[in-house]
């Protein structure tokens, strides 16, 4: 869940915003021109979301209980899983409406760990947004199979993003 509380004038009420979130916010950056929020949002010890409708299906057929595959996750909670699975996702908002504009989960072995906004890769005006990504990662002790640094191309005022190297 993030919060975005925004004080009007101060010693008066201030006003509160919520919005509900697929996973635990890890880091939050903001889009220079547009102000938009970058969300990466990760969550350890979690199927992915594939792995999780194979598990809800398999629960609604054997209790025979067809809503149970449309309650949603966030109120019930997610189904454990083994140490070091993990799902992640990142998420473009506006933080004015709370809307999503842009929305990309990671497959399965791949989980988005930090993330860095930059203008300078040779050509001004263009923004850029840097992702750094791991392959089968563990935690303890602390190491991963394969590291990637991903670069995106934001597009749109800054409401989505395109994939350039």
């Amino acid at each position: 869940m993030l919060k975005i509380i925004t004080p009007e004038r101060l010693g008066e009420k201030f006003t509160q915003h919520v919005l509900s979130l697929k996973y635990t916010p890890r880091k939050i950056s903001i889009h220079p021109e547009s102000s938009n929020l970058i969300i990466n949002e990760l969550e350890a010890n979690c199927l992915t979301t594939e792995e999780r409708e194979k598990v809800r299906k398999e629960i609604s057929k054997v209790s025979r209980d067809r809503k149970y595959e449309k309650l949603d996750e966030r109120k019930i909670g997610y189904y454990g899983a083994k140490p070091n699975n993990f799902s992640s996702c990142l998420r473009i908002i506006s933080p004015h409406d709370l809307k999503t504009h842009f929305f990309m989960e990671f497959q399965h072995d791949e989980v988005l760990f930090t993330q860095y906004i930059t203008e300078t890769l040779g050509k001004p005006g263009e923004t850029y947004l840097i992702l750094g990504t791991a392959m089968n990662p563990t935690l303890k002790p602390r190491s991963c199979q394969l590291g990637y640094i991903k670069c995106y191309l934001f597009e749109k005022d800054g409401k989505g993003i395109r994939f350039v190297h």
